[in-house]
């Protein structure tokens, strides 16, 4: 989303501070609502990931409640993630790989590539966790 960012909509200001301090001062809120803007990202999918996931994957990531909460099976502390909770992650990690990917094949000037990734992130390549 950064990138995207930095290259569809940052400022030559921005892009400067970006160099001199390695920093983005936009919240991601803030990336996001100029990333949507663009035709590639119309449909709020990014708000949308936002809105559904990145408090679990934040949760995961820095020792939080789900990840917490994934350690404990009955009287032991091992490993336990069910499987719709590993299709969840996978089907979003999936998602993410397509949009970075659409933004590569973008800026190569493949528009079939872009489609391509476009038709994947509404497919349902992946099995249903009860099956």
């Amino acid at each position: 989303m950064r990138a995207a960012w930095q290259f569809h909509c940052a400022s030559d200001a921005e892009i400067e501070v970006f160099i001199e301090k390695d920093r983005i001062d936009p919240k991601l809120f803030e990336l996001i609502a100029a990333i949507e803007k663009l035709p590639l990202f119309e449909g709020k999918i990014l708000s949308h990931i936002k809105d559904n996931a990145m408090k679990a994957m934040h949760g995961y990531t820095h020792g939080g409640i789900h990840q917490v909460s994934r350690r404990m099976n009955g009287d032991n502390i091992e490993a336990y993630f069910e499987d719709a909770e590993l299709l969840e992650v996978i089907r979003l990690t999936m998602v993410l790989a397509l949009l970075a990917f659409a933004q590569i094949a973008s800026l190569a000037g493949r528009e079939d590539l872009v489609e391509a990734a476009e038709a994947l992130m509404v497919e349902e390549p992946l099995p249903a966790a009860d099956q």
